[in-house]
């Protein structure tokens, strides 16, 4: 969690950000965290963090000061203040190898990427249904008892489902980054390793192959835009300016010792401007004194549960019809419950 902000005018610039950080999926706090970093003791330009707290799993506070260590040691007279943006890009790109970026992004996508084909090869879909689709609800929602390495038709038939929820899912997702020419160039061995552990010996059209792997590799860039981003706010002046300037970042991952980014919004934009930095989900914890998560959770388990006590109703009593009704009918429960949390 993170809330920060920064006042210009003419005058000055104040910048200020709260200590407290969150680690390990937000099970562990702590209120000891640096968010408001100086970029340079020989140029007066300051930065504030928030949202994610790494790159690449490198702690933006040890990329900061090596970066400021960087501006003063080279004795990097930063004239125009914008400068300072190519100056961040070409270090970090610089500090591809230093940093191991390509090592942690390539080890998280190989991870994630096991973890489905593992679930897809070895779920017994009539056993522990709970837990296997938990696993892997992005891909299945049908639960057919197959054997994927003897039945071509079916596996087929499985693999096409694959292509379609994953083509689905990133089409709820907006993506912020297209990785797609990165995975090509960077991840087809991880990719091709994948595709022989699922089909494991067995034979595979040129048609199986391609959907599985436009999936895996769908999934690659969704799972890349679904992380979080890390916002960087940098403000100061340029020694050809008298009044001070801003640049507002996201940064997302570095991929082949390329760092992909955004540029949010940069200034001045008038004589005097205040800008919040924070996380949407801090804000409106802060603002409706409920976190949004939670009340999406309040919401997925009744609708899931309202689905699956209808759907176990004796089929003698309640015909099909009768309970998607029900399921409609008390489906609009909960959208009134949401309705009524927001206006409280």
């Amino acid at each position: 969690m993170s809330v920060g902000i920064c006042i210009i005018n003419h005058n000055g610039i104040a910048l200020a950000a709260d200590s407290a950080g969150t680690v390990a999926n937000m099970q562990m706090f702590y209120n000891s965290m640096n968010k408001v970093f100086s970029l340079s003791n020989k140029n007066t330009i300051g930065a504030i963090t928030y949202n994610a707290t790494r790159i690449n799993d490198v702690l933006i506070d040890q990329i900061l000061k090596e970066f400021r260590f960087e501006i003063d040691s080279n004795n990097i007279k930063i004239n125009d203040f914008y400068d300072v943006e190519k100056l961040f890009i070409d270090f970090i790109n610089s500090k591809n190898d230093y940093y191991n970026f390509e090592f942690q992004i390539r080890n998280e996508v190989t991870n994630y990427l096991n973890g489905i084909i593992n679930c897809c090869t070895q779920i017994n879909f009539k056993e522990n249904e709970s837990s296997q689709i938990n696993a892997i609800d992005a891909f299945i929602q049908e639960k057919n008892d197959i054997d994927l390495n003897k039945n071509s038709s079916q596996r087929f038939e499985f693999i096409e489902k694959i292509f379609n929820e994953s083509r689905e899912k990133l089409s709820h997702i907006k993506i912020k980054v297209d990785y797609t020419s990165d995975i090509d160039k960077n991840y087809s061995d991880i990719i091709d390793e994948n595709l022989k552990t699922f089909f494991n010996g067995a034979e595979a059209s040129k048609n199986e192959i391609s959907l599985l792997a436009n999936a895996l590799k769908n999934e690659i860039n969704f799972y890349l835009n679904s992380t979080d981003y890390l916002g960087l706010f940098i403000a100061g002046y340029g020694e050809n300016s008298a009044f001070p300037k801003f640049l507002h970042l996201n940064i997302f991952h570095v991929i082949n010792g390329n760092l992909k980014y955004e540029v949010l919004d940069k200034g001045p934009k008038g004589k005097d401007i205040i800008i919040p930095l924070a996380q949407n989900d801090v804000i409106l914890t802060f603002c409706r004194g409920i976190s949004y998560s939670i009340q999406n959770l309040y919401n997925q388990y009744f609708k899931s549960e309202i689905n699956n006590k209808i759907n176990q109703l004796d089929s003698s009593i309640f015909t099909e019809d009768q309970k998607k009704m029900l399921i409609t009918e008390f489906l609009s429960v909960s959208d009134t419950f949401n309705d009524e949390l927001n206006n409280i």
